[in-house]
């Protein structure tokens, strides 16, 4: 069985596009990740954003390489962000690179290994590190933002079906390039997690980037999942943060 919620119907997901940020403020979800009380009490000079005292995180080596990008901001920055599906664990991660930002100016130049690329996570920018902060930070910042990046080991979870149910939840939106695990049941899923060393485990939280070798459609991955007995997934975790 796999039950899927599309985010036009359950407001799971909450995506950011930073090149239009202001249209994300109009935005009837509006769920910036703070209270407005928190955000009453962050500290302001005139004419700029809220900033948030900042705050030192380490990540933990086993969730990926870590890099800064020091980003031009000239402009829109040019990055579509998913801002709720990983919120417990801190981290905005990258769902696009849209054409003619300040994102893909940056990598351009830039060498392959510290480009912003489909799936990283961003963990802080200026030293802020709570998404709302770092959401505020994308938006009013003019000059240079120095952006702490997370890029996480996928690894491979191999499911035989047999005549058993997948057994889990599953949530993406129509254009997502990737499908969150919300719930795990009975089913083959469970059955794997049982045999499986624990980091190899798939878990709620975590994201398939691959079915088998189609990527990049979330529809067509669930699909694959929905009527094949055996199939490979691509999977990444949330890095895992200590302040």
């Amino acid at each position: 069985m796999l039950e899927c919620w599309c985010a036009e119907h359950c407001q799971a997901w909450e995506n950011v596009d930073v090149q239009d940020i202001c249209s994300w403020q109009q935005e009837e979800a509006q769920a910036v990740p703070a209270s407005e009380e928190e955000l009453r009490k962050v500290p302001r000079t005139e004419g700029s954003a809220p900033v948030p005292t900042p705050r030192s995180i380490l990540v933990d080596p086993a969730s990926g390489r870590v890099f800064e990008a020091v980003i031009a901001k000239e402009g829109p920055l040019g990055l579509l962000l998913d801002v709720k599906a990983h919120l417990e664990a801190g981290a905005l991660s990258v769902i696009r690179v849209n054409g003619g930002g300040c994102i893909e100016a940056y990598n351009s130049k830039a060498d392959p290994d510290v480009r912003l690329e489909l799936h990283d996570y961003i963990v802080a920018i200026n030293g802020q590190t709570s998404c709302a902060a770092m959401l505020l930070q994308a938006k009013g910042c003019k000059g240079a933002l120095k952006i702490k990046v997370v890029r996480p080991k996928p690894w491979v979870v191999k499911i035989v079906k047999g005549d058993k149910p997948f057994g889990a939840g599953l949530i993406y939106q129509n254009d997502s390039t990737s499908v969150g695990i919300k719930e795990v049941r009975e089913g083959a899923l469970k059955d794997y997690n049982a045999r499986a060393r624990p980091e190899l485990q798939l878990l709620i939280g975590d994201s398939i980037l691959k079915v088998n070798s189609i990527a990049g459609a979330a529809q067509q991955m669930v699909e694959t999942m929905r009527t094949l007995t055996e199939f490979e997934l691509t999977c990444t975790r949330a890095p895992k943060l200590t302040p």
